[in-house]
């Protein structure tokens, strides 16, 4: 092989080697391919869209809303004993939060009318859902029972992601260790 042969397969690769993965993305973005990952690295399901909290949820003041990611917890107003475990399982969720603590928020949500148990000293309780927040609820779960239910709100008040009842809270915190990393969205709180 002579050397000029040589210098054209070094600029053949070197080609190929810068646009091999460039034409390979278009291929895959354009209508001819259909390519979705099998898998995601998020363990909550995604909220498409995702729903916005136009009015202020009663009993936490719109400054304090708007400065955490919450972690919303809906359950019936008596809370039973499944529920104060779930409770206690969050309370230890947020704990672990570690430096990112004040960044991230406990609410419970009554999904009835009750009165709300004594809850640990981390979490707000929403004494009387709003309308618009009940139904945020209602079309964040879908056509499912609303008890249960844990939801995902960032600090600009959208809810974007929810975990079914009986959801892994190892798994959670996963998801809202890698939103910390990632978000400076509540950094400044």
């Amino acid at each position: 092989m002579t050397q000029q042969h040589k210098n054209r397969l070094i600029l053949v690769g070197l080609f190929l080697m810068f646009f091999l993965p460039v034409l390979l993305a278009i291929v895959l973005n354009s209508r001819w391919v259909q390519f979705s990952p099998a898998q995601t690295r998020n363990y909550g399901q995604l909220i498409q869209p995702v729903i916005s909290l136009g009015a202020p949820v009663a009993g936490v003041s719109d400054e304090t809303l708007r400065s955490r990611w919450w972690l919303i917890y809906a359950d019936s107003a008596e809370c039973l004993d499944a529920c104060q475990k779930q409770m206690q399982t969050l309370h230890q969720l947020h704990l672990s939060a570690g430096k990112e603590f004040n960044r991230v928020g406990l609410m419970f949500m009554p999904t009835a009318e009750g009165a709300i148990p004594a809850l640990p000293a981390d979490v707000v309780a929403v004494q009387q859902p709003s309308p618009e927040l009940l139904l945020a609820v209602k079309n964040a779960v879908g056509a499912a029972p609303t008890e249960r239910w844990l939801l995902l709100m960032d600090p600009l008040g959208n809810i974007l992601m929810r975990y079914p009842p009986g959801f892994d809270a190892s798994r959670v915190r996963k998801d809202l260790s890698i939103l910390l990393r990632w978000s400076p969205l509540g950094k400044d709180a």
